[in-house]
Parts: structure tokens; sequence; C-alpha cells
């Protein structure tokens, strides 16, 4: 129950359908033709498949390249030279090509490559390599 304006009303949610929400178990097993969120940044430079689908609240930076059938569920980082194959989950908060935490890097334009059909989970966090 909630107070509104002195009334009291309860309080209904009703749960999102596969179709209106993309990232739903179900519709992660049959992802939309692809697109990108209103609230995602891609930037200009970066390379997305048509029918990649760039998530709620996500960052792809100017030289990623994401790949066919490729989704980033909500939350995700794409920096650096990073590619991302064919037909990947990538979840919350993962952040994919940021610079290694290897005191041997300095600055080199180095890469991250990940292949196809993986699953990156949450939080997860793969850096680029420290050598070209």
């Amino acid at each position: 129950m909630i107070d509104t304006q002195g009334t009291d009303k309860e309080l209904v949610r009703k749960p999102m359908t596969s179709a209106a929400n993309p990232n739903s178990a179900s519709s992660l097993k049959s992802p939309p033709q692809g697109g990108i969120h209103p609230t995602a940044v891609v930037d200009s430079g970066a390379e997305v498949a048509s029918d990649a689908w760039i998530g709620p609240m996500c960052y792809v930076g100017p030289k990623a390249v994401i790949g066919s059938g490729t989704r980033l569920v909500s939350h995700v980082a794409v920096l650096g030279r990073t590619t991302l194959g064919k037909n990947n989950i990538i979840w919350p908060q993962a952040t994919l090509g940021a610079d290694p935490q290897d005191l041997k890097f300095h600055g080199e334009d180095s890469e991250l490559v990940v292949g196809d059909n993986n699953q990156i989970r949450e939080c997860a966090t793969l850096h680029k390599g420290t050598e070209v």
C-alpha cells in the first residue's frame, strides 16, 4: 500500500513480456533483430553489425568492433581496440578492452579479441594485451 495524497492505493507491477523486454531470459535465446538502445553511447568510429544489440546504458568506444548477433545486455563498457566476434552475450557491468594492469604496459596500441559464441558474465573485466 502506498499513501498518495492521503489516499491508500495498491501498487501493481506487471512483468514485461519478452517482446517488450529484450533482456528477458526467453528473448536472450532468440534476441531481437538488433539495434541500439536510446540510452547507449556508441562512438561514430565503432563498427557495429546491423543485427547486434547494444542495450541500455552501454558504452562502445571508437576502436570497437561488435560482431553479428552479439548482445551487450546493459551497462557494458567496450573500450580500446576491442573486437567481439559473432553471437556473444555480454552481461551487465562487464568492462572489455581497458588498459592492462601491468607495470610493463606503456601505452602500446594492443588489442583484445573475443571469439564467437561466448558469454561474459556480470562484472567481468577483460583487459587488452600488454604488448602489441
